[in-house]
């Protein structure tokens, strides 16, 4: 998908001085993080080069408001079918765009999944951040596991997918 693209499939693109442009890893040094992505970020090694090279083999995006980052994501192919999502806010800039970034990354995922042909997208969320585990939530994934000490520092995670019919 191009960045214009996906500016129709999450309703931004006549929203004035917003715009989707293709994920690069420096836009993270432009962005108040939360905790938890501030963290990944100091302490996995090539965290940035990981995010470039699943961009190039997959794909990413950013949204900007007036050319500051509200949130990066994407999506990487595991094999034919399955792919992960990754998300990474804005702490701040979110919060504003919450209500239209949540209906939009609703329509993301379904043009995703038919686009690369998926009949899964899963994604691991921290057990212990409850925001993020609400909104999984409501982006229709269903939760399947505990993955025990998953994490670098060893915190437990929650797998969820999404399950399409294809």
């Amino acid at each position: 998908m191009t960045p214009i693209e996906v500016e129709k499939i999450l309703g931004v693109a006549n929203i004035p001085n917003v715009i989707v442009v293709e994920f690069r890893s420096f836009i993270l040094d432009y962005m108040d993080l939360g905790l938890v992505d501030q963290l990944n970020l100091e302490n996995i090694p090539n965290y940035k080069e990981y995010l470039d090279t699943a961009t190039e083999q997959s794909m990413g995006y950013t949204v900007l408001d007036n050319g500051k980052p509200i949130v990066c994501f994407g999506l990487v192919k595991f094999w034919p079918h399955v792919a992960e999502c990754w998300l990474i806010p804005d702490k701040r800039m979110i919060k504003k765009w919450k209500f239209q970034f949540h209906k939009g990354s609703l329509n993301f995922m379904e043009e995703a999944a038919k686009e690369l042909n998926l009949h899964r997208i899963h994604v691991t969320v921290d057990k212990d951040n409850p925001v993020a585990l609400k909104w999984i939530r409501r982006m229709k994934f269903s939760d399947e596991c505990i993955l025990t000490k998953y994490s670098y520092s060893g915190q437990d995670m929650v797998m969820y997918a999404r399950i399409f019919d294809r």
